[in-house]
């Protein structure tokens, strides 16, 4: 993002532009994230994203991560820019094809993304296509790229979990979502919404899906593996969790959530060298044909 650090350090927030404000590719603010005292004046990103990857393979340390089926909530609770996003899609064109291409191109991969987040159906205020939308461009595709790298040392997961200790809705919209980090009410067994105050009856399907969160994170906790059930991604793909009898699903991951946008990312590092081949052959042709 276009910041100085020092902002960032002594504000903890910064003002973005109006295309990083909508789109959901860059529009949450952020914080440096610090390792020890010892590093405490070192931003976490005084490395290349390429480099912290690379030696984090190099340590070959298990990770556990994933996404909610609902996690771009967020982006909807930071500001109202996220009304803006159907007239503004190429905004959301991932940052490294959005600088490099021009302006046309750029609307033709708004469409493309028009076609896959707003297809022909009833949707009033388009809130569904919309969260989906910051989903995707904010956690799911960034997520997706982190575990196709470390493909051999992560245990993925999706969480699709709607239970009664969910977060209830703040919107005027009637849609139950699983909101982002609405897995840690399960893992840290706690919850102060919801609670069943009027008759104290027991949730045996909350405690169920609390017993078995728990013994997954414990257990990669103490051994770097969330049970013989779980593999990487490399092995059994992501861990669908929905139910206490939560399936693998490797074969819809990355066709849902990864190979659109790597498409898109990549495809601009294409065109654009099609153009410098084309630019470059005309003049040539015309030098020569000058020359003759």
């Amino acid at each position: 993002q276009k910041a100085d650090i020092n902002d960032v350090v002594g504000n903890q927030s910064i003002v973005l532009p109006l295309e990083d404000m909508i789109s959901g590719s860059g529009g949450l603010r952020f914080v440096p994230v610090l390792d020890s005292y010892l590093t405490a004046e070192l931003p976490f990103f005084n490395d290349t994203l390429e480099g912290l990857m690379a030696e984090a393979l190099v340590r070959g340390k298990a990770l556990m991560t994933g996404i909610t089926m609902d996690d771009g909530i967020v982006k909807f609770a930071t500001d109202d820019s996220w009304k803006q996003g159907e007239s503004n899609l190429g905004d959301f064109v991932p940052r490294r094809a959005r600088d490099m291409v021009s302006v046309s191109r750029r609307q033709v991969m708004g469409q493309e993304i028009h076609e896959r987040y707003f297809p022909d159906t009833f949707d009033q205020n388009k809130f569904l296509c919309l969260l989906r939308l910051n989903t995707d461009t904010l956690f799911s595709y960034p997520a997706a790229k982190m575990s196709t790298y470390f493909a051999n040392l992560t245990y993925g997961y999706l969480y699709n979990y709607y239970g009664s200790w969910s977060r209830p809705s703040t919107f005027p919209y009637k849609v139950k979502t699983v909101y982002h980090g609405a897995e840690l009410p399960y893992i840290f067994y706690f919850s102060k919404v919801s609670l069943p105050l009027d008759s104290c009856s027991l949730n045996t399907a909350n405690v169920a899906m609390k017993n078995q969160m728990v013994n997954w994170w414990t257990t990669f906790a103490k051994f770097g593996s969330p049970g013989s059930q779980w593999g990487t991604v490399s092995t059994t793909g992501y861990m669908v969790i929905d139910s206490t009898n939560s399936v693998m699903n490797s074969s819809t991951f990355n066709s849902k959530y990864f190979d659109f946008w790597n498409a898109m990312e990549k495809s601009d590092g294409l065109v654009l060298r099609v153009d410098i081949v084309i630019l470059f052959l005309v003049v040539i042709s015309t030098a020569l044909f000058s020359y003759n």
